[in-house]
């Protein structure tokens, strides 16, 4: 018997295992303008056809947008987007065909502390770029100074980034080794990539003045850390859940939050507003052939548990305006704690500059222990940094620093491609107290009856931070606390119910 050829029309087609395509959702009910503090419904439905398993692959799942920015300062400014699009959202709740599945409160604060911690500066400009907005940081208009003997100068070109060499005197040997002395300190001061700098955000209108009651717009994307974005790292398969639907919902963060403005040398206080259009959840969909659809439904009987890592918030103030110790102590329903990430935020820097690294404060933190029941970490002795406690001379925090690389799971070594590196972490900075951040991470330290889970329990335990400060706080410190931590999604007849979810603190004080 003679067979078809493959190219022949009615040969068999290839019936590949899965394929991955763009699901891409416009806001319920439709387009529209957001400003601040409003709430943005995404409804997901990926249609009711249940002849092929369909899921949500997170770490491919982000969002796009284009931001409006309007100038009403009363004079020419600058204006910054702070060091991460997830400023723009202070909320993040996902619900389901049961009810809520999570609630994320203050991404636009974690997702920074991520950024500064696990991405290097070029990656961090990158994640800015996907959309064609060049590079960041976009340099300032800048003419260097004069040099003292020979009357050399250097004038950056800021339209094509080169740097004209005007050497006055005649081309003697000293006239060329102090001009490029100077340019080599001008280029290591004014580099591309400075980490300063990215950690500010997109400059908007190209580095140019917005003019008072001007608009510049770019489009920008944004990582979603949820159960279906950066958090997950299962497959999702939202194929079984009724009408194959979720709800996403973003909460935007105030104007003065989320925006950073430098005024011109008129002074004029600085008054942004912002708007965002066209915006755009881009999921990341896998498709299961039929086969492998019928055999995962029949291994687990329609019947799905799904693990996924979420955050958990709270905060507490410090009103206290004297250098001592404090104890920060809260009970939480919860079984399977992975880490406890802590940042200070000094009230001061509350409204610009608030996410970013130069907007938290150490306080001149000189140590600090967590216990959690019968185990303390460190488990012998409070954490501390080497040096001394003047906060102004740039004391160096390696301890604080490496216990953040294992909540992120970096590398210990010298290469280290944050980007906040061992030399910038919980030093000053920008600030005379320091910028600072303390990270716990809770897994694989301790003896637990789960034998698929690497956490620790806080359920039935008080949880107390010990912690002193070596400075004086000029004004009130608020101390945000998230907590990561694992729980499980449980998917049967179509309605998802979240399990072990962590939902609220209970008697969180602090006391000095």
């Amino acid at each position: 018997m003679t067979s078809l050829p493959k190219i022949a029309r009615f040969a068999e087609k290839k019936n590949l295992a899965c394929r991955e395509y763009p699901f891409i959702i416009t806001p319920n009910p439709g387009d529209s303008s957001y400003s601040e503090s409003a709430d943005i419904l995404f409804r997901i439905s990926a249609g009711d056809d249940k002849s092929r398993l369909r899921c949500i692959y997170g770490p491919a799942t982000y969002g796009s947008m284009i931001i409006t920015v309007t100038n009403g300062s009363g004079a020419n400014a600058y204006c910054r987007l702070d060091g991460s699009s997830s400023a723009l959202f202070q909320r993040i709740t996902t619900n389901g065909p049961g009810g809520v599945l999570e609630e994320f409160n203050k991404p636009n604060i974690y997702i920074p502390c991520v950024f500064d911690l696990n991405v290097s500066p070029l990656s961090r400009v990158n994640y800015w770029s996907v959309f064609g907005n060049n590079y960041l940081p976009q340099n300032e208009d800048k003419t260097y100074a004069a040099g003292a003997a020979n009357a050399n100068s250097l004038v950056l070109d800021t339209e094509t980034n080169d740097i004209a060499i005007n050497i006055a005197n005649a081309f003697g040997v000293a006239d060329v080794k102090s001009t490029l002395a100077l340019l080599a300190t001008q280029l290591q001061t004014d580099r591309k990539f400075l980490n300063s700098d990215v950690r500010m955000g997109y400059k908007f209108n190209d580095g140019l003045h917005i003019a008072n009651g001007g608009t510049s717009s770019a489009a920008l994307s944004f990582i979603l850390p949820s159960i279906l974005g950066q958090f997950s790292k299962k497959l999702f398969p939202i194929s079984e859940l009724s009408q194959s639907s979720l709800d996403i919902t973003l909460m935007t963060e105030t104007a003065s939050k989320a925006l950073i403005s430098t005024i011109a040398a008129t002074g004029a206080a600085g008054t942004f507003t912002y708007s965002l259009t066209k915006l755009r959840l881009n999921l990341s969909m896998v498709e299961f052939n039929d086969v492998i659809t019928s055999v995962i439904r029949n291994s687990y009987n329609s019947s799905y548990m799904i693990p996924c890592n979420s955050i958990q918030h709270f905060s507490q103030n410090i009103t206290a305006t004297t250098a001592g110790s404090f104890t920060l102590s809260f009970n939480a329903t919860l079984q399977n704690a992975k880490g406890i990430l802590f940042a200070f935020i000094d009230a001061d820097n509350n409204v610009t500059q608030y996410p970013s690294l130069t907007g938290r404060t150490s306080l001149g933190i000189t140590q600090a222990q967590l216990t959690i029941g019968p185990y303390n970490f460190p488990a012998n002795r409070f954490l501390s940094y080497d040096g001394t406690t003047a906060m102004a001379s740039l004391v160096q925090h390696p301890n604080y620093f490496l216990s953040a690389m294992k909540y992120f799971g970096n590398h210990i070594d010298s290469e280290m491609t944050c980007s906040t590196n061992i030399r910038e972490f919980n030093t000053c900075g920008a600030l005379a107290n320091g910028s600072f951040v303390l990270a716990f991470s809770l897994e694989g330290i301790h003896e637990q009856d789960d034998e698929f889970r690497s956490t620790i329990p806080l359920d039935g335990y008080t949880t107390f931070l010990n912690f002193t400060t070596g400075v004086n706080a000029a004004s009130a410190t608020t101390v945000h606390a998230f907590i990561l931590y694992e729980f499980d999604v449980v998917i049967q007849a179509g309605v998802a119910i979240a399990m072990n979810k962590l939902t609220a603190m209970n008697g969180t004080t602090l006391y000095k």
